[in-house]
């Protein structure tokens, strides 16, 4: 009975000196690892302080966002909290911090929302932000969205003055950028604290450089005239919205390059050109005639890209008006509206000799094949080309039909329109005839479809580019050099169902197979029964379904 008594007891007692010393060597062990913790820290911290001042002050440069269109059309405030950067670099760890709060650079871009909750909270952090750009020069956007200042009326007045644009404006003597994104009505306040202490010797913002203004309307229907003249004599790029419009045209402004503003008349349109002499990009959303304009021929020797996007006077007037009388030289890419003076967009690119490279197209009137094809033949160093025509003006697009591309379909090809006949003025190669546009790289068409799915495929069969191979010879003639051809269809139209034969996905199919860019979109919304096929409702009416099926795909993945 002894050892039954005596055993377990000692037993007991050996097992709790066990639990005892794994107690203890627990302990050992959680230590020895908050010492390594605390060891990798101390060596993290040792990495980053090798690093020499200047490389890490380049490395936090290059970690600020850059702000999109996307992210101040949208409330994403989350995304719009990426503008915060330099206050998240100093929360890291101390060496960061002072190097985040020493650093000037990163300081000189301030984002800031409209209508902040706390108005005096963000004056006072706007104060703390400019104390840390020393004395860099500021680029500053001012922004709010759409969705909520229509919701809510929200413009900025006398009224309800939002504290931080007085704490910027004292320091404008160093505005190198001003983006604005505000409701319309918010433009009579902003003009009136920009005009508060104006004069003419004494600019607002001497060294500003850019200016954005972009607006949306909250109940406004007219125009703000904006007086800016003094704001800043050296600007390089000016941008303004649609309710905005300039009070005079700046006789200074010898420094412009870009230049894009909602409407603008034909005499100040020239007055523009003639004093900004360095002006490359120029953008007008809607010009007007005026009675009283010069007609004397402006050359100008910088301009590369021009946009004339609406006509105010009927039948495109104010487009013929101004381009009759101007001469741009170095113009490269050109997006206008056609209209029914055709004679003088023809007689504008011949004056100009321009290397015209890329051109936009908008039909708002019908102009027959033959302007266009003149108009065509005026530019053979055309290498992008891209026809837009509304749905609303589906009987336009007869303009660019099958026809049309039987005329860009290589010359002695079985597809080529044995009827066409090409500018004299251009030598042929080895004594072939040269298409037009001879030398076409990227083709887009969006509109109603008029054209027959055979003659597209042998306009592009007969002009699409190949790779050259390893001896330098691709086989074929110099005017193969389409690259890529979209199509963004819009029609209320059936297509018929021999559209989609099995010649035609056979070509579709070789041309993708070889790298060339297809696109096919049906972007149309609504009533199904009313709107044109879409990819599926071809794959319906095709004899070859599966096949189709697997092509179409494609198209859609590309």
């Amino acid at each position: 009975m002894k050892p039954t008594l005596t055993e377990p007891p000692m037993t007991i007692a050996a097992v709790e000196r066990q639990l005892r010393d794994l107690a203890l060597l627990q302990k050992s062990l959680f230590a020895e690892v908050s010492r390594l913790k605390s060891q990798a820290n101390r060596d993290k911290s040792a990495i980053i302080s090798m690093f020499p001042t200047e490389i890490t002050q380049l490395i936090f440069f290059f970690c600020l966002p850059d702000l999109t269109r996307e992210d101040l059309d949208e409330d994403n405030r989350v995304q719009m909290k990426r503008t915060a950067a330099p206050l998240v670099l100093g929360h890291i760890c101390r060496i960061w911090r002072e190097i985040a709060w020493g650093t000037p650079e990163l300081w000189h871009k301030l984002t800031l929302y409209m209508f902040p909750r706390n108005q005096a909270l963000q004056a006072w952090m706007v104060a703390n932000w400019l104390d840390r750009t020393a004395q860099f020069p500021l680029d500053i956007t001012i922004y709010s969205y759409a969705s909520k200042a229509v919701k809510h009326r929200m413009a900025l007045r006398d009224d309800h003055a939002i504290s931080f644009f007085h704490v910027l404006k004292r320091e404008s003597c160093r505005w190198r950028s001003l983006r604005l994104r505000v409701p319309a009505d918010s433009l009579f306040y902003l003009n009136k604290v920009l005009n508060a202490a104006g004069r003419r010797s004494e600019p607002l913002s001497p060294v500003l450089e850019e200016l954005s203004i972009e607006t949306f309307s909250v109940g406004l229907r007219h125009f703000i005239p904006l007086q800016i003249w003094h704001l800043a004599p050296h600007l390089k790029m000016v941008q303004l919205g649609s309710h905005a419009e300039l009070n005079e045209i700046i006789t200074n402004w010898r420094n412009l390059t870009s230049f894009s503003v909602g409407r603008l008349t034909v005499k100040e349109l020239h007055e523009v050109l003639s004093k900004s002499i360095y002006l490359v990009n120029c953008r007008v959303s809607r010009l007007m005639p005026s009675p009283d304009q010069d007609n004397d021929i402006l050359v100008h020797h910088h301009l590369r890209r021009l946009e004339l996007l609406k006509d105010a006077s009927p039948e495109g007037r104010a487009f013929a008006s101004f381009l009759a009388n101007v001469s741009l030289t170095r113009l490269e890419e050109l997006d206008v509206t056609l209209s029914h003076f055709i004679d003088v967009y023809v007689s504008f690119i011949q004056r100009s000799r321009c290397p015209l490279r890329r051109m936009k197209v908008y039909f708002a009137h019908h102009v027959p094949q033959s302007g266009v094809v003149e108009l065509l033949r005026a530019t053979p160093s055309l290498e992008v080309l891209h026809i837009c025509i509304r749905p609303d003006n589906a009987w336009v697009m007869k303009t660019i039909g099958s026809k049309f591309l039987r005329l860009l379909s290589r010359p002695g090809s079985s597809y080529q329109d044995v009827t066409t006949r090409y500018d004299e003025d251009i030598e042929p190669a080895g004594g072939e005839e040269v298409p037009l546009l001879p030398r076409l790289r990227d083709l887009e068409l969006d509109g109603p479809v008029n054209f027959d799915w055979t003659v597209l495929c042998n306009f592009l069969e007969s002009r699409y580019y190949t790779e050259p191979t390893v001896n330098g010879d691709v086989g074929r003639t110099p005017f193969c050099t389409l690259r890529s051809f979209r199509v963004t269809i819009h029609d209320t139209k059936p297509i018929p169902d021999t559209y989609l034969d099995e010649d035609v996905i056979a070509c579709l199919r070789g041309l993708t197979a070889d790298g060339f860019a297809v696109s096919i979109e049906y972007p149309d919304e609504g009533d199904k029964s009313m709107k044109s096929p879409t990819m599926v409702d071809l794959i319906e009416v095709s004899a070859t379904r599966c096949e189709t099926l697997r092509y179409l795909e494609s198209l859609i993945t590309d």
